[in-house]
């Protein structure tokens, strides 16, 4: 019994996966496994339970259920973000959100206008 129990569980994590990204293109938070930080990026394929995607500074990655989930900022979100695209991280907040365009405030007073494809979150997305 306990083994179809372990066997429901993880047919439940494939198909969780699939519902969450369903299609290529689709538009995720996913973690980056050399660092633990959340970035952007946009599925390539779903295979299975794999889930195979494009960060959105071009690495490749494959990932699975609770590796991933919904780009779940908005305004007031605690990010860190790449600073004038010069590929030093700063934290701070998200100001206003339009889309995927972002005015950032860092915690050091300073604002910038960017595209969430520069920013990294520490914690992982919020599944709804």
């Amino acid at each position: 019994m306990g083994s179809m129990h372990k066997w429901a569980g993880l047919a439940l994590l494939a198909l969780a996966a699939n519902a969450m990204a369903q299609a290529p293109g689709d538009r995720i938070l996913a973690v980056w496994p050399d660092d633990g930080m959340w970035y952007p990026a946009r599925v390539v394929e779903v295979v299975g339970a794999d889930v195979h995607i494009a960060y959105d500074d071009g690495d490749l990655g494959v990932v699975r259920a609770g590796d991933f989930g919904p780009v779940d900022w908005h305004a007031g979100s605690a990010l860190q973000c790449n600073w004038q695209n010069r590929g030093r991280y700063f934290p701070g907040v998200v100001e206003k959100m339009d889309g995927e365009r972002i005015q950032f405030l860092y915690a050091d007073g300073d604002r910038e206008t960017m595209t969430i494809s520069r920013c990294r979150a520490s914690a992982p997305p919020v599944r709804k």
